[in-house]
């Protein structure tokens, strides 16, 4: 398939002249010969139009997401203590998931017995959105904070990285403040 016909399928795809089942059936077949700017453009077209529909033929919205941070929990829980953290373990949804703020909205986490904690999490406002990473650090109580930075997806190893380095920090044993 040439770029032209790929950019006319593209945009034939975006303007809505396919039916659900038309794009399940244009998605097999760009599937099949690899054509991944036309899979994209179904999954956002159905994402947006049909979530349903979009959640049985790709799975749920976060999955892809979920993933990710499982990888990087399993790659940081054996060098912490997880019986210390006061957040619970593995992946969560988060706020902005709930409330319906957020088209993807899922993190892990860790916090200690004083109070200071560190996240990283993932999250897309809308379908047409860039999914970004975001690394938190902060403490509840007295002695209060919050920082945060945000990366692009281009940059998620860094996010990882930043992620890890506080974590270390804050879950070593006699750790007083991690600000």
């Amino acid at each position: 398939m040439d770029k032209q016909k790929i950019a006319q399928v593209v945009e034939a795809v975006s303007s809505g002249r396919y039916t659900e089942k038309q794009l399940l059936v244009l998605y097999k077949n760009a599937e099949e010969i690899g054509v991944t700017d036309v899979l994209e453009a179904i999954r956002l077209r159905m994402r947006v139009h049909s979530p349903s529909a979009a959640t049985r033929a790709f799975g749920a919205r976060d999955d892809e997401a979920r993933s990710r941070l499982e990888e990087v929990w399993k790659t940081i829980s054996p060098l912490i203590t997880l019986q210390n953290n006061k957040v619970g373990n593995g992946v969560k949804t988060g706020g902005g998931r709930i409330a319906g703020d957020r088209h993807i909205d899922v993190y892990i986490s860790y916090k200690n017995a004083k109070n200071v904690g560190v996240f990283l999490a993932l999250e897309q406002e809308s379908a047409e959105s860039e999914l970004i990473a975001k690394v938190g650090h902060y403490a509840t109580g007295r002695n209060k904070f919050k920082e945060g930075k945000d990366f692009p997806m281009s940059e998620f190893e860094l996010a990882v990285e930043e992620f890890k380095r506080l974590i270390m920090e804050i879950s070593a044993p006699n750790t007083s403040s991690a600000r």
